[in-house]
């Protein structure tokens, strides 16, 4: 009979003899009462299991006054949510700074085609933090003595350049040699700057005006040319050292090169610039064909083409060019040929110039014998 405390309708399902494999073996399917077996379920048929967590839509509202997202709502297997959230925000930072504007595609989107609040732009903000943060790096490196100091700045900038109060004044020269190489790049990197921005406010400038801004950024060129101006508008060069340490890197004498060609400087500073930029350059005692070509040929056009150029300043640029390195290579006795030409015609126009000028000539020819 059946097995006490089962039902007599079902039946346990006989034993199964152990068979050799690969042979199918039937199964018995018990049945409750007189109901029919039911069938196995179809794969097509099953629903997937319930999400645990619903989906989040990051990052879809760009209204201005929309919740920030947490960093913890965002899930990887290979980032942390705080590493992924650096990153969005990364790159969202751009747009962020930028500000909205009213007329964003997907500001009247969202907002129903109606401009969105006047949100006040961040970049103000981030140029006084910027400004902040500096001078608390200055007082840290006065208070600490540290050697130097590094402002924050973006990717898309290059690094600031190593800050160094004082000079090194040892004895060692490779030292002094450094110094002075970290104190040209200096010079030239803010030479640049200034001569930029005066590109820029003339490129904006209606032509007959002079705009007040361009005052500052000459100052700005004349100090890292170690030149100054009197109150009577006579310009000089002072500082010869600052002059010295640009034009001996192929980097300073492009930097020279392109403020005469570009013409960034005024007529007087130009003359003032000659005599001094032509002695420090022929110092040079090995000529570069690709770094004198350039300087030399832009002064003997501002030579030859500038209207008011003055005997005195003429006759300071040919004595600067009395040395052998003067004529060592094609572009300076190019401009050195410009020198004389130049002499002669103001020196035919000009008789009481002539008689100073024969001198000149003739002590710039014992170099040649």
């Amino acid at each position: 009979g059946p097995p006490q405390g089962m039902p007599p309708q079902v039946m346990p399902p006989p034993p199964v003899p152990p068979q050799s494999q690969g042979v199918a073996i039937p199964v018995s399917v018990p049945m409750m009462g007189n109901k029919q077996p039911m069938p196995p379920a179809s794969p097509s048929s099953s629903s997937p299991p319930p999400r645990s967590d619903p989906a989040i839509r990051l990052y879809c509202d760009v209204h201005p006054s929309a919740t920030p997202v947490s960093a913890a709502s965002v899930k990887s297997s290979i980032m942390t949510p705080r590493d992924i959230a650096f990153v969005v925000h990364a790159i969202l930072k751009p747009i962020l700074l930028a500000g909205t504007s009213p007329s964003d595609y997907h500001m009247r989107y969202f907002a129903g085609n109606a401009s969105g609040p006047n949100t006040p732009s961040k970049k103000q903000d981030l140029v006084e933090e910027k400004a902040s943060r500096l001078s608390k790096t200055k007082e840290w490196m006065k208070d600490k003595g540290t050697l130097g100091y590094m402002s924050k700045t973006d990717v898309t900038r290059p690094r600031a350049l190593l800050a160094t109060p004082t000079m090194a004044s040892g004895e060692d020269l490779e030292q002094k040699q450094r110094a002075s190489l970290w104190k040209a790049r200096l010079h030239i990197d803010q030479g640049y700057q200034a001569a930029n921005a005066l590109v820029e406010i003339w490129q904006v400038t209606p032509p007959g005006t002079v705009p007040p801004e361009v005052q500052q950024h000459l100052l700005k060129l004349f100090k890292c040319l170690g030149m100054s101006v009197s109150k009577d508008g006579d310009y000089s060069v002072v500082k010869e050292d600052c002059l010295r340490v640009i034009l001996k890197m192929a980097k300073g004498r492009a930097f020279v090169a392109r403020l005469l060609e570009q013409a960034l400087l005024p007529p007087g500073a130009v003359q003032a610039l000659l005599p001094t930029a032509i002695r420090l350059t022929t110092e040079v005692g090995r000529p570069n064909e690709s770094t004198d070509s350039r300087i030399f040929a832009n002064m003997g056009r501002v030579v030859t083409s500038l209207p008011t150029l003055e005997t005195t300043t003429l006759v300071s640029c040919v004595k600067a060019a009395q040395s052998k390195n003067a004529i060592a290579s094609q572009p300076r006795m190019e401009c050195v040929h410009a020198l004389l030409q130049r002499g002669t015609i103001m020196a035919g126009s000009d008789p009481a110039f002539a008689e100073e000028w024969k001198q000149t000539e003739a002590e710039f020819m014992k170099i040649l014998v």
